[in-house]
């Protein structure tokens, strides 16, 4: 059962990892689902019952990653996103 749940929590940070479209852009994204992945897994593996570790873990690790992304997106993309055009708005000003 533990090989189970590690191997449904793997194939949900692939998962997780392959839907953000530009690593490189969204990089808040991806370090926030990678993170809530591991850290849902191991959650839902410790809180689940002794017969359905598998299923816990699998939905802990589908819960975080998807919590994880959002906060990575929200909570660093969209300011990273923010402080670039005010950047390209101070250099195209006329001085």
């Amino acid at each position: 059962m533990k090989k189970l749940a590690i191997v449904l929590a793997g194939g949900i940070l692939i998962a997780s990892l392959s839907s953000c479209e530009s690593l490189s852009e969204h990089k808040g994204a991806a370090t926030g689902a990678a993170v809530g992945t591991a850290a849902g897994a191991g959650l839902g593996y410790a809180l689940g019952g002794k017969d359905n570790k598998g299923t816990a873990t699998a939905i802990g690790a589908a819960a975080g990653a998807a919590a994880g992304g959002a906060a990575g997106h929200y909570g660093y993309d969209k300011k990273q996103e923010e402080k670039k055009a005010a950047e390209q708005k101070a250099q195209e000003q006329p001085k």
